[in-house]
């Protein structure tokens, strides 16, 4: 009788596998920090050369009023025209209005 053999025959295989590697590289900088500042710049817009111009003008008039009290040029739209009573009255009005809140 013929017997069969049987081997188990166990082979050792290295294999040499390349695996990408993540580099992170951080870097801590002062922090930049940036403040606007808004500036109110008074700009005189077609005064009178020589002053003897008798007509005040809606500039003229805020120049003068300023002395005394407060309105913004830039929350009034100013024109160099001379000043009518509906002007003059709708400019102190609206900007006492808003300097009493």
């Amino acid at each position: 009788m013929d017997r069969i053999v049987e081997t188990e025959v166990i082979k050792n295989v290295i294999q040499r596998i390349e695996v990408p590697i993540e580099s992170v590289r951080v870097e801590t900088v002062k922090q930049i920090v940036e403040k606007i500042v808004e500036k109110e710049k008074i700009v005189m817009v077609g005064e009178a050369e020589g002053g003897d111009c008798e007509c005040l003008t809606e500039v003229g008039f805020v120049t003068q009023w300023n002395k005394m009290m407060q309105i913004k040029f830039a929350d009034n739209k100013l024109t160099d025209e001379c000043i009518s009573d509906a002007r003059f009255t709708e400019l102190i009005t609206s900007n006492l209005l808003k300097n009493s809140k």
